[in-house]
């Protein structure tokens, strides 16, 4: 029997990104896989950096990334909270379709809200 348990960290923002709270998730996922748990971030498809998250923020673990499909209403002129609330509302009904059909048992599920 397995006794690894998967941990998804759930992440709105670019993820690889040169912003602070990329790092951030990156340093935590790779302190969750130190424990033993193998790490999934679930990120928004927005367009992050190029290359694998690991080998950007140079982490000791791999890191496993699922993107979800959003909507890029930005090149459109759009008003910005316009296009930040089409592509959180994106975001989460993917995440929520995610976690309903691919979700393992005993899995655990792990976010932290930014404050805007």
């Amino acid at each position: 029997m397995d006794t690894t348990q998967t941990l998804y960290y759930v992440f709105s923002g670019r993820f690889p990104s040169e912003k602070a709270h990329a790092l951030y998730v990156a340093n935590v996922v790779d302190s969750f896989s130190d424990l033993g748990f193998t790490c999934v971030v679930v990120a928004s498809n927005r367009g992050g950096l190029n290359g694998k998250a690991e080998q950007f923020f140079n982490t000791k673990h791999p890191i496993d990334t699922v993107y979800m499909p959003t909507v890029n209403l930005a090149s459109f002129g759009l008003p910005k909270k316009l296009v930040f609330f089409v592509n959180y509302f994106c975001f989460t009904f993917g995440v929520f379709f995610f976690f309903l059909l691919k979700k393992k048992k005993n899995a655990i599920i792990f976010s932290k809200a930014r404050a805007r």
